[in-house]
């Protein structure tokens, strides 16, 4: 028998212990099932059809993630971005620091507003055992998610969690979580200090903007559009 259900142990737990089964860990759907479940849908429409459909589909996911459950009616749709919103609005001191699901974590609560911005990612542990840890189900979620938890945790609780991303796969994570740490006073200071440049033979290279003036660092993160996202009015 093979039952599906979500991480929350409450559904299964019971039953795993009686029956003694099996735990295995799924990663959660990626781009590729994505557009392999939409080009099945739309198999005997037109190659028009099926183009419309997939930008349809690839725009939700950019907002939502990649879950088929939420991506391919509008209804449903609506709905997974009103509570991916109330998601983000729920960011605060008091969950950041304390109860809020972070990137990195093996930790998952299911009732909890954070498990909206974060999927699962399988990795393989001790002796071939399988563990799960949480990842941003998409670019836009975590770089929203990232701002947000910047200004409502603690510098010291901001700086473990870029340090506690480098243990998801993704490597993108850590990347944009270290770019969000030079916003805090504290690690910027920090980084000034401690640098040790390796200065080329010439004599006439300048110092470092981090060196020069490390008070002018920046202080908010604003993300940059791709191309498709700029009109050719402000080209």
């Amino acid at each position: 028998m093979i039952v599906v259900s979500s991480p929350n142990l409450d559904n299964y737990d019971g039953w795993a212990t009686q029956v003694r089964a099996e735990r295995i860990i799924m990663n959660c759907p990626d781009e590729m099932d994505v557009k392999a479940m939409c080009a099945w849908m739309k198999r005997d429409e037109t190659k028009k059809k099926q183009a419309e459909c997939w930008k349809m589909v690839e725009e939700r996911m950019e907002k939502v993630g990649p879950l088929p459950q939420h991506i391919f009616r509008a209804e449903d749709f609506k709905a997974r971005f009103g509570a991916v919103e109330n998601a983000l609005e729920a960011i605060n001191s008091r969950y950041a620091d304390s109860r809020f699901i972070l990137p990195g974590r093996g930790l998952w609560y299911s009732k909890d507003p954070s498990e909206k911005l974060v999927r699962i990612v399988r990795i393989r542990g001790e002796v071939g055992l399988e563990r799960f840890r949480n990842a941003p189900i998409c670019y836009f979620l975590g770089s929203r998610s990232a701002n947000i938890l910047a200004k409502a945790m603690s510098e010291k609780g901001f700086l473990l969690l870029v340090l506690g991303s480098r243990k998801t796969i993704s490597s993108a994570c850590t990347d944009r979580f270290c770019l969000h740490a030079l916003i805090l006073d504290g690690f910027v200071s920090a980084m000034a200090e401690e640098l040790k440049e390796l200065r080329p033979p010439a004599h006439d290279i300048q110092d470092t903007v981090m060196k020069a003036n490390p008070v002018a660092h920046p202080t908010e993160i604003c993300e940059i559009p791709g191309v498709e996202g700029i009109n050719e009015k402000q080209i």
